[in-house]
């Protein structure tokens, strides 16, 4: 998969951990888990708490902070795209208990099953689909990278 990073930030971003993260999401990942889609090139922006508040406004009409967002989906030319708030992402990993760079990792795996047409923002069993795929793929690369 072809990677692009954008850091806006002064927050410094593991981009080695990262790019065997995906590639290990990749791995991970069955052939109905991506519902066909192929997962060719992902442009990963990251960016200030005020920026990630504004996009969260005008895309999602919620005024306020988030950790992730996703836009695209690897189903059409546009190249998809995740933005993640370093700043927030800190904050969650001490919540979670979890390392910057595992937060950061499940983030990311968060988005790309967004990418992939995943949604939970309804609850119910799409949402139990999605979560119940994402930490049965997060428990596994997890367990690789430890």
């Amino acid at each position: 998969m072809q990677l692009n990073y954008v850091n806006k930030t002064k927050i410094s971003i593991p981009k080695k951990f990262v790019e065997v993260w995906i590639h290990l999401i990749k791995k991970n990942l069955k052939p109905k888990d991506t519902r066909g889609l192929i997962l060719s090139e992902l442009t990963i922006l990251f960016v200030s708490p005020v920026t990630m508040r504004g996009l969260n406004k005008k895309f999602r009409d919620k005024d306020c902070v988030t950790d992730i967002l996703s836009f695209g989906s690897f189903a059409n030319n546009a190249m998809p795209e995740l933005v993640i708030c370093p700043a927030v992402l800190k904050k969650r990993a001490k919540e979670h208990g979890l390392t910057f760079n595992f937060e950061l990792g499940y983030l990311i795996l968060h988005g790309i099953l967004h990418l992939l047409g995943y949604d939970h923002e309804n609850g119910g069993r799409k949402a139990k689909q999605m979560y119940d795929l994402q930490d049965k793929i997060y428990a596994r690369v997890s367990k690789n990278l430890s």
